[in-house]
């Protein structure tokens, strides 16, 4: 019972984005909403990992294709038709996701078309307007975060509270905190295991960075985190 809860929340959650992800590629389709590439690259970057801390590969993966192709629209690269067309596909295929887990339980189902969508999100631009124009150097994906495995690496520890119902999904809320400042972060246990231990405590690998501190503040404020 408590998984099917907990599943219903990310599900929820998700959808949220989603739909709110979909309205912003239609706005960009119509030639509007460019001010809002940094919601885009927000939700997208929120169901990454949600996903992951579900351990929902091909959901992550996907996202983490939408992300990369919206940061490099809010670095200034102009964000081609072909390009919003493809966004609007993994859209669907985001969707399709979602329903698999809904019905299964699990994102497998839906993965290969969920993989083409990746690759089409990868293509390379197609000029398919005066204004297009190659990315440049300073557009492209930022460096991945300090490998959490890295000499000097710091643990965020997080217990649950006694009290709390559904001590996994607060995990998930802190796990998307977490995961807002450092992208890369490592979870053990993962979500699956926390769910079926029924398990409170759970730590977080960090790279050595002064944001951590400000980090564990904001966590420590979330509700029914001990």
């Amino acid at each position: 019972m408590d998984l099917d809860k907990y599943r219903e929340l990310y599900l929820s959650e998700s959808r949220e984005h989603l739909s709110r992800m979909r309205g912003l590629l239609e706005d960009l389709l119509k030639g509007s909403g460019i001010e809002s590439v940094h919601d885009l690259f927000r939700h997208a970057h929120s169901l990454k990992g949600m996903a992951a801390s579900m351990g929902f590969t091909a959901t992550g993966d996907l996202a983490h294709s939408l992300e990369n192709l919206f940061d490099l629209w809010r670095k200034g690269a102009p964000p081609l038709r072909a390009q919003v067309e493809a966004a609007l596909r993994a859209s669907d295929a985001l969707d399709a996701l979602l329903d698999a887990v809904r019905d299964t339980a699990s994102d497998e189902p839906a993965a290969p078309a969920a993989a083409a969508a990746a690759e089409d999100l990868r293509a390379p631009d197609e000029p398919d307007t005066p204004a297009s124009r190659p990315a440049s150097p300073a557009a492209a994906s930022p460096a991945p975060p300090p490998s959490p495995e890295a000499p000097g690496a710091v643990r965020l520890s997080v217990s649950i509270d006694g009290a709390s119902a559904l001590p996994a999904a607060r995990v998930l809320v802190v796990a998307q905190k977490v995961r807002e400042v450092f992208p890369g972060a490592r979870m053990e246990p993962d979500l699956a295991a926390l769910q079926k231990a029924n398990g409170r405590q759970v730590q977080f690998h960090l790279p050595e960075d002064p944001r951590v501190r400000d980090l564990a503040r904001t966590v420590e404020t979330l509700p029914e985190v001990a």
